[in-house]
């Protein structure tokens, strides 16, 4: 099984034809007498980076045919200009980089990093920015506690006291920074989202900044546009569209995978009359089947839709006819929903004869609306929810910003010793439960306050031996917790670092190794029991759990969520459709499966033209049938299956021959 971030076409004439010429007629806008803007739409396994690149390289002159592209490059560097790129995360940034190879002509980063290289240094206004912003904030969340007829909740006043202290903040700022590949403290180290607040805004109002990108980049190129944030997207376009702007703007993604709220509801609606828009229509990635089936998806016109199912239908390279996809349908109330979905995939392996199929913890890739359905079958649950009252917005943290940079203040702040330490520690011991000395040294010289050079270097030989060996006798007495096939609790480990402080722990977790299991549980009045009843649960886990927690966490297992795959692609893909134990309210595949009647809500959004469940759930469903290679299985906990098969069997999305009955007991 393998994730990439983009299909790359092999360049047979034959498989190109739909989509042959697309990167000279590119290449032509940009470098025509009078330039033009576009948006290239780029469906599923469209080979879009690899399009890209082979814009920049002709653009930049790498191939000695094109003679207009090596006009271009020569006007760029007379002029001391780039070509900019604009992508979402850092790993975006490296795949093109990597493809493109070092090219002084073109400016590869992350939306933040642009962002941020365009306002840095303009800190009056920066500080403005900011504190406008807030401003704007706090007039709205008055404005709608004016409107209700109870006094404002705990949460508004907290929301309205959060802002005002960051205005008296950011007042006294003089210089502001932004690190995005490391921590960066203080009132004047700015977030993500702070850096693309205020270079939108900036964008609008001060000319300086729009005289800069034109200076800067006669094109500029946007990946996943469509999930670009709205404000920088719209201040881009206005830039462009200014009598005078000399940039051009090449937006390229595909609205049918947005998955992110800050990006254009409707990308196609906001494109300029005047801009041309091109499109890659053939899918590399998956057999014929695989296409066919997303095609249907796209184009269903649903009860409850209402964004438009515009882009124009895929075709599959010609070499990839086969593919196989099933529905299988079972009822929500089931018992043992990870048995039958192993059930399921033993089914695929029987039908495609792909041994991938049998193995479960990798052969495939399982996809879960939510964490809590992964935490489930991945052997973490118990945990998961211990941590849920610990810090809910943290337990599925993967310490990343949005351009992928890791986070220290981001994921459960309690665990982090476990995460480090003592994951390294338990790392340095072999199967026959001997140690390594020299990576034990390692970790201690990483992690812990009692290995530190300084402290050592003021002891004498003799009092250095005695405290090493304390330091060994320390080790000893966490490894010893693992020893023969050792499964401690996460509090043995606790109790263990605060006897004798080899790691730092967190405040909190000393506090509960003071108390017993009955004092720690507590009332949950309050945020701070709430937390203190979730360690004490938490506390009582195995280590083994911890460890399938933390490996879902850094993406080591065969399942991870719908919205974490886009733009990733596998063999065999396994689809778990299941609101009930989801739990969540922006998305419901039995109203899209018609197990389901659509809310009064919905109904009202329908009225308005508003997004509805019906087109979150939509494009989330097309993003995930999209992953797979070779072959598709979809999993639905429905809650009505009855009723959901008779709208399956009158649709046109699967064949009679594809839709299974998951049947019920042993």
């Amino acid at each position: 099984m393998s994730a990439m971030v983009d299909a790359q076409p092999n360049g047979d004439d034959a498989d190109t034809q739909p989509d042959g010429g697309i990167v000279d007629d590119i290449c032509a806008l940009f470098t025509a007498t009078e330039p033009k803007s576009f948006f290239l739409f780029a469906g599923a396994g469209s080979g879009k980076t690899r399009t890209l690149v082979e814009v920049l390289r002709r653009l930049t002159g790498l191939v000695p045919e094109h003679e207009a592209g090596g006009a271009f490059a020569a006007r760029l560097r007379e002029g001391a200009r780039t070509i900019g790129v604009i992508t979402y995360t850092n790993n975006a940034v490296a795949v093109i980089k990597g493809r493109l190879g070092v090219n002084p002509l073109v400016s590869v980063a992350t939306i933040h990093t642009f962002a941020w290289q365009l306002v840095q240094g303009f800190d009056d206004d920066i500080r403005e920015a900011l504190i406008v912003n807030l401003q704007e904030k706090i007039a709205e969340e008055e404005a709608q506690n004016a409107l209700r007829t109870r006094p404002p909740t705990r949460t508004s006043r907290a929301k309205l006291e959060k802002w005002r202290l960051e205005i008296g903040e950011f007042d006294q700022v003089t210089k502001f920074t932004y690190t995005p590949d490391k921590l960066t403290y203080g009132p004047g180290a700015l977030q993500h989202a702070h850096v693309l607040q205020v270079a939108s805004r900036l964008l609008r109002s001060r000319p300086t900044l729009a005289r800069i990108l034109n200076d800067r980049h006669p094109a500029l190129l946007i990946d996943e546009s469509q999930d670009t944030t709205r404000d920088m997207l719209d201040a881009l376009i206005e830039i462009e569209q200014k009598e005078g702007s000399t940039i051009r703007l090449g937006l390229i993604g595909d609205h049918r995978q947005r998955i992110y709220a800050d990006g254009h509801q409707d990308l196609p609606s906001i494109i300029p009359a005047d801009w041309e828009r091109p499109a890659l229509r053939m899918n590399h990635r998956s057999q014929a089947r695989i296409v066919r089936l997303i095609n249907r998806i796209w184009a269903s016109q649903l009860d409850g839709r209402t964004q438009a199912p515009l882009g124009g239908e895929q075709v599959a390279r010609s070499t990839n006819t086969g593919g196989l996809v099933r529905l299988f349908v079972g009822s929500t109330s089931e018992q043992d929903k990870p048995g039958k979905e192993r059930w399921c995939a033993e089914r695929m392996a029987d039908i495609t004869n792909a041994e991938g199929w049998r193995d479960h913890r990798g052969g495939y890739k399982a996809l879960m609306l939510e964490h809590k359905l992964a935490a489930r079958r991945g052997g973490f649950r118990e945990l998961a929810e211990a941590l849920e009252f610990v810090d809910r917005d943290q337990v599925y943290s993967r310490d990343l910003e949005p351009d992928g940079s890791r986070s220290a203040s981001k994921g459960i702040s309690e665990l982090k010793v476990f995460r480090g330490a003592l994951v390294e520690l338990r790392r340095s011991m072999a199967a026959d439960d001997t140690i390594d000395e020299y990576e034990v040294i390692n970790v201690l010289g990483r992690r812990s306050p009692l290995m530190q050079p300084i402290a050592l270097a003021a002891m004498d030989a003799n009092t250095q031996r005695d405290h090493l060996a304390k330091l060994r006798a320390f080790v000893e007495s966490v490894v010893t917790l693992w020893r023969t096939g050792g499964d401690p609790t996460l509090g043995e480990l606790v109790r263990r670092l605060v006897a004798n402080r080899l790691f730092p722990v967190h405040e909190r977790l000393e506090n509960w190794a003071q108390l017993d299991a009955e004092g720690a549980t507590g009332s949950l009045d309050s945020d701070s029991e709430r937390r203190m009843y979730g360690l004490n649960l938490a506390m009582q886990r195995p280590w083994s759990e911890l460890m399938a927690y933390i490996d879902y966490l850094e993406e080591r297992t065969s399942q991870t969520t719908h919205q974490a795959v886009k733009g990733s692609e596998y063999e065999h893909v396994l689809v778990v459709l299941d609101d009930d134990e989801a739990g969540g309210f922006l998305f419901s595949y039995d109203k899209l499966f018609g197990a389901a009647d659509l809310s009064d809500r919905d109904r009202s959004n329908v009225d308005d033209g508003r997004e509805t469940t019906i087109d979150r759930t939509l494009r989330l469903f097309y993003v995930t049938c999209s992953r797979p290679k070779e072959s598709l299985a979809v999993v639905y906990w429905s809650s009505d299956p009855d009723r959901a098969l008779t709208r399956v069997h009158s649709g046109d999305w699967f064949d009679a021959a594809e839709v299974v009955r998951i049947p019920t007991g042993g």
